[in-house]
């Protein structure tokens, strides 16, 4: 097993995967996690410190998965026109395979200057920790929001993350929307 001293670059944090939350989502990020061969997951590269949370967030993360193929990416950004907080940020992160970009540019173009489309980030734990709140999918990124300590809303979008987003709302670190999929979205 991998030790916190093997790991190239230094670790930026530790998180502990309660055995109740193991699913193949909960498993290491290729980029992000090395396993410890543990219950224990590394964190590697830059992860900014964790920082005080504002009484209202007006930055958002919205981080829906690489290609969210029923482009659940759309309907937070609708919602999203709907909120009246002076100030509001919104940094959209969606992947280079996603189908609907040119749908998600259109609809940035229409009205809300405030929001961003990032594609295919090249620095993900920059803007985690840019964000007050992120809304994303219940995969392994919850697990590095919740090492910077930045609430979340989650988006269960398949089976395998549904413990995730029940577990981190349990423990205090998100509220879990529940399923988001084809059935339910």
């Amino acid at each position: 097993p991998t030790t916190i001293d093997d790991v190239p670059n230094g670790v930026s944090g530790v998180v502990g995967v309660n055995s109740s939350l193991k699913t193949d989502s909960a498993k290491t990020r290729v980029d992000r996690m090395q396993d410890t061969g543990s219950e224990l997951k590394v964190l590697v590269g830059e992860h900014p410190a964790v920082r005080t949370h504002p009484e209202t967030g007006r930055k958002i993360l919205v981080t829906l998965g690489g290609a969210d193929p029923i482009n659940l990416t759309l309907q937070v950004l609708q919602a999203l026109k709907l909120v009246d907080v002076s100030g509001l940020e919104t940094q959209i992160v969606v992947g280079p395979v996603n189908p609907h970009i040119d749908t998600l540019r259109q609809e940035i173009e229409s009205g809300v200057s405030s929001f961003q489309l990032v594609i295919e980030s090249a620095d993900m734990p920059q803007l985690m920790a840019w964000a007050d709140i992120a809304i994303n999918a219940g995969g392994s990124t919850c697990w590095e929001l919740c090492c910077l300590g930045v609430p979340m809303i989650i988006m269960v979008t398949s089976q395998d993350q549904a413990l995730i987003g029940s577990g981190l709302e349990w423990e205090g670190c998100a509220k879990n929307l529940g399923r988001w999929d084809i059935d339910t979205g």
